[in-house]
């Protein structure tokens, strides 16, 4: 807030006019967003922190704004003008308990999009003491330079006067502009000038930073440019014209001084992916340092958030978040499908295997519900299940859990059943129709589930009753496929022997569940032809 030019708005108005009066109705858009870009200047200790309306308000005053300002103001702003969190990200924290719970909106920055804030910082209850966090320096705003416009916006328009200055703030754009314009038509003029002498008028690019850069394509730049300048003539040079920066790469255009030969510059080769995004038909070319980096985090076991932090902590250009999670999807999609091609592979090694043991009592031979004959390799397993996370007395705390039947022929696993009995979609999308002021009931609960993308809630059971639905979906995936059709002699696996702790019912479970399908008189019948083939 500045008093002397308060004092020089307030003397330009009439004599009789009436004095300034609160600002109670609606903040204008340009009031607000600058409003956003103070509390984006606040320093990076009070910046991380994720605050509520309340907290906000109370730092804006202490960092120089005007008194007049009210905590309705900054919730307006929140609420009206930060259109999909583009200014401000929102996350909701609940305390209490049943109906009694609450819900408290905390905001933070989104300059600090990546950084990370533990729960501990984000709420306090009875159980644990008040929040103490920092506040910035008294007058914080004042002392700041590039704070000025923003802070007389604000403020002038708390005591009635802002029009004047935001068309002072306009005016100042657009001679800044003009200088801008003026400054580069001269620097263009000058490189064009100096074209004409060897080794002189191109100009570095501007900004700092630096990027990833394929040595090979380097090299040959430098060599297709070197043999047009020898060949075009003495003076000739390539002049530096424009650069364009696409995820971690950049591409940079040159064109000749004396002629219209232009040679483009990639830092990296574009490529195109065989697998697509979830979500998507076809996959669209990425520069090869994207696809590359994603894949050394995913194989180091780095956080995708943590490897870019590294690279953007350093100054190296890096693709964006939301991009560098949709490679990874990429990167999923691939580890399953194959995943999947070596369960296939080792059920094909475990038959394979247990026909050539010496005392093989041959296969099992069955009809199908077609009523065609099949012959199914027999052999044995060990199988258990487990949950994500186990405390003591043994309470399961997690949503997943995963059932694993390993051979005893080849040591290797031959069935692998993944359940989850949670998503964060759902979830989402039952507590947006819950906001809304519409009662749900445990009746209706999955009709207000439902929502677009992958949904990764495929079982109702969890992690500590899952083991025994598992272990029958094993036992019928060891002889069918997803369609109900037989696998193939060369595939499908018939267990006559199993090994297990037998802490659950999952071994008796899966045996009645292979017999059922391969009926009973066909499981204890062995075909002596089927022994002779074998043989």
């Amino acid at each position: 807030y500045n008093p002397q030019r308060f004092a020089d708005t307030m003397s330009k108005l009439p004599q009789n006019a009436p004095p300034p009066m609160k600002q109670t109705d609606k903040m204008p858009v340009d009031v607000g967003n600058a409003l956003f870009r103070l509390i984006r200047r606040f320093p990076e200790d009070v910046g991380k922190m994720w605050l509520t309306s309340k907290e906000l308000h109370d730092r804006l005053i202490v960092a120089g704004v005007d008194e007049d300002l009210e905590e309705a103001h900054v919730k307006y702003i929140l609420r009206n003008l930060n259109r999909k969190e583009k200014h401000m990200r929102k996350n909701e924290f609940g305390r209490g308990h049943g109906n009694d719970s609450t819900h408290t909106a905390y905001y933070r920055s989104t300059k600090y999009i990546d950084e990370s804030s533990p729960k501990s910082d984000h709420w306090s209850s009875t159980n644990r003491p008040m929040r103490d966090l920092p506040y910035p320096d008294e007058g914080y705003f004042d002392n700041m330079r590039e704070c000025s416009t923003d802070l007389d916006i604000v403020n002038e328009w708390l005591l009635g006067g802002y029009l004047e200055v935001l068309e002072a703030a306009e005016k100042a754009k657009e001679e800044a502009a003009r200088a801008a314009a003026a400054a580069e038509a001269s620097a263009a003029a000058a490189s064009s000038a100096a074209s004409n002498q060897k080794y002189g008028g191109s100009r570095e690019v501007g900004g700092d930073g630096f990027c990833i850069t394929h040595i090979g394509s380097r090299r040959n730049f430098v060599r297709d440019a070197s043999a047009h300048t020898s060949a075009c003539g003495g003076g000739a040079e390539m002049v530096y014209c424009e650069s364009v920066g696409h995820g971690s790469s950049i591409w940079e255009k040159y064109q000749c001084s004396k002629c219209d030969y232009a040679a483009t510059y990639d830092t990296c080769s574009y490529v195109n992916t065989d697998t697509a995004s979830r979500g998507r038909i076809r996959s669209r070319k990425q520069p090869e340092t994207n696809i590359r980096i994603i894949k050394s985090a995913r194989e180091a076991g780095v956080n995708l958030s943590k490897a870019r932090e590294l690279f953007t902590g350093a100054g190296i250009v890096m693709p964006a978040y939301r991009n560098m999670l949709e490679q990874e999807s990429k990167i999923r999609e691939v580890i399953e499908s194959l995943s999947e091609e070596r369960l296939e592979q080792n059920r094909r090694e475990h038959c394979a295997a247990a026909r050539r043991v010496p005392d093989y009592h041959g296969d099992i031979v069955w009809r199908d519900s077609k009523g065609e004959l099949r012959s199914t390799c027999r052999g044995a397993a060990c199988m258990d299940g487990g949950g994500l996370t186990r405390a003591y007395n043994h309470r399961y705390k997690g949503n997943q859990a995963a059932f694993i039947v390993i051979s005893l022929v080849t040591n290797m696993p031959i069935g692998i059943v993944w359940t989850n009995n949670s998503c964060g979609k759902c979830i989402r999308a039952l507590y947006k129709y819950q906001r809304s002021g519409n009662a749900t009931s445990s009746a209706n609960y999955m009709q207000h589930m439902k929502h677009g993308g992958v949904c990764y809630r495929n079982s109702k059971c969890g992690p500590g009753t899952a083991e025994e639905p598992s272990a029958e979906q094993a036992a019928e995936e060891f002889l069918l496929n997803d369609a109900g059709e037989y696998r193939g002699d060369d595939t499908a696996i018939f267990l006559d022997e199993v090994v297990s702790d037998n802490d659950t019912r999952a071994p008796n479970k899966f045996i009645a569940k292979q017999a059922e399908i391969i009926g009973e008189n066909a499981w204890r019948r062995f075909s002596p032809l089927v022994t002779v083939s074998a043989a």
